[in-house]
């Protein structure tokens, strides 16, 4: 079972996978495809991200990869194919996601890889270079027309910072 401070990184995603089995009148889910977002109903919440807590990178990439891991021996059986997307602060980008995505391909068979176009803006990588270095893994794709500015500060709270400092 994925520890507590797994849950941070992988937010849960072994018990999201049984309670979106249950929310839908399947304990036995057999969909190869699944897509999960987790939202707070706080805008606030949404926005802000606190870094006090958070694990370094290393222990980051193992917490995600041993819940990663763990949902895909739960659906191997199933016949479910997971798939993971490069997003948020510790598995984006080519090295970041790399860091992640090897150690859950080592252990299990049943992964794949969503290249997502916009993602990899956050880290300030086109998405020419994601897609090259996972092509072979790649069986889904999420398409974004992001608008990529330079200001010195957001101009509103829809603004997101990238790593280098501009704004998407």
């Amino acid at each position: 079972m994925i520890s507590a401070n797994c849950k941070v990184v992988a937010m849960g995603a072994f018990s999201l996978s049984r309670t979106m089995a249950r929310a839908m009148g399947r304990e036995n889910f057999s969909s190869p495809y699944s897509h999960s977002i987790l939202l707070s109903s706080s805008k606030e919440a949404v926005f802000t991200i606190s870094f006090a807590d958070m694990p370094s990178f290393e222990e980051g990439i193992a917490c995600a990869v041993e819940a990663a891991a763990e949902v895909a021996d739960y659906a191997k059986p199933l016949g479910v194919r997971c798939i993971y997307e490069d997003q948020g602060l510790y598995a984006n980008g080519v090295a970041g996601f790399g860091a992640f995505y090897r150690q859950v391909k080592q252990r299990c068979s049943n992964v794949g890889v969503c290249g997502d176009m916009g993602n990899s803006l956050f880290v300030d990588e086109g998405a020419e270079r994601f897609f090259a270095a996972y092509a072979e893994d790649i069986c889904h794709v999420h398409v974004k027309d992001y608008l990529i500015r330079t200001f010195s500060k957001a101009p509103s709270r829809m603004w997101y910072p990238t790593r280098g400092g501009r704004w998407l």
